[in-house]
């Protein structure tokens, strides 16, 4: 991070709600789109296993997912036997099939890949940044939770007086997502069905891989 001098002298901390004032196409909503045209099978998966409006707050939702709707999508179609004598070997194909389904949602690095390639498409205006809401001198420092050097561009700021917290896309910084640190256990007893303990541990392996490190973040950006 940028040592902070006696000669700065105000610090303006950037979110994305400034990107979006001028235009910048970086809402969930936005990331939404690009994984239906690019991903259209993991992104209706997406809408089906999380729960309410997975775009309003995306980062949020990834730390809110219930392991009963995972239960549900999965074991929901499992009845009685009847009188099929291949009712157990169908239930076991449709399970392979939504094993490898839930496998593949809840597929943190492949999620984070997309998320990466998403906000390094994004098309800064080529005008706009008129209405002089920033009026930059170099008694400035910025602190940016953005990933877009909306800054840099629009406005001419010095890139050495930009902190961008969750890192700066196009470099070789990792961009951080994630939802805030919960507390997840592994159950200490097993479950009737093995197969329940499999998706148990993928969503506590995939709960565990999107959460932020904050503290990391803060030791780093001191």
């Amino acid at each position: 991070m940028t040592n902070i001098h006696p000669e700065y002298r105000q610090l303006y901390i950037i979110g994305n709600g400034f990107d979006r004032h001028y235009g910048v196409q970086s809402s969930y909503k936005h990331f939404s789109e690009y994984l239906r045209r690019t991903s259209p099978g993991l992104h209706d998966h997406l809408e089906t296993v999380f729960q309410g409006d997975l775009w309003m707050d995306f980062e949020k939702a990834l730390g809110e997912i219930a392991l009963g709707d995972l239960f549900d999508n999965i074991f929901g179609f499992f009845g009685e036997y009847e009188d099929d004598p291949y009712k157990l070997e169908k239930d076991l194909v449709a399970w392979d099939c939504q094993q490898e389904t839930v496998q593949s949602i809840l597929n943190y690095p492949r999620l984070e890949e997309l998320f990466t390639s998403w906000v390094e498409s994004i098309v800064l205006p080529s005008e706009g940044f008129g209405d002089e809401l920033i009026r930059d001198d170099d008694s400035m420092l910025y602190l940016s939770f953005n990933y877009i050097e909306t800054l840099e561009i629009g406005f001419g700021v010095d890139p050495n007086r930009i902190h961008y917290i969750h890192g700066k896309r196009n470099t070789s910084d990792v961009l951080v997502i994630g939802h805030e640190p919960i507390n997840v256990e592994q159950p200490s007893m097993a479950r009737q069905w093995h197969a329940k303990d499999e998706i148990e541990s993928t969503w506590i392996h995939f709960l565990k891989q999107s959460e932020k490190q904050t503290s990391a973040i803060i030791n780093w950006s001191r």
